[in-house]
């Protein structure tokens, strides 16, 4: 079982995706996610899940969300 990425390496890994694919960070995580689960690794998928929730945070609520 593949233990849990710190909490600053799941920022770290949320900043880096947000540098490299910008507004679309959040599709290439979750296409990441979609391509561990259907290898069966859900450690895997976990961290990525993780790091999705995080881009998702850093990017802020969408046009018209509140952040309530």
């Amino acid at each position: 079982m593949m233990a849990m990425l710190s909490e600053w390496e799941l920022w770290a890994c949320a900043r880096h995706q947000l540098l490299k694919h910008g507004e679309l960070a959040p599709e290439a995580a979750a296409q990441r996610v979609d391509a561990l689960l259907a290898a069966g690794d859900i450690d895997g998928q976990k961290v990525w899940l993780a790091i999705l929730d995080r881009i998702r945070q850093l990017q802020g609520p969408a046009p018209g969300e509140t952040a309530h």
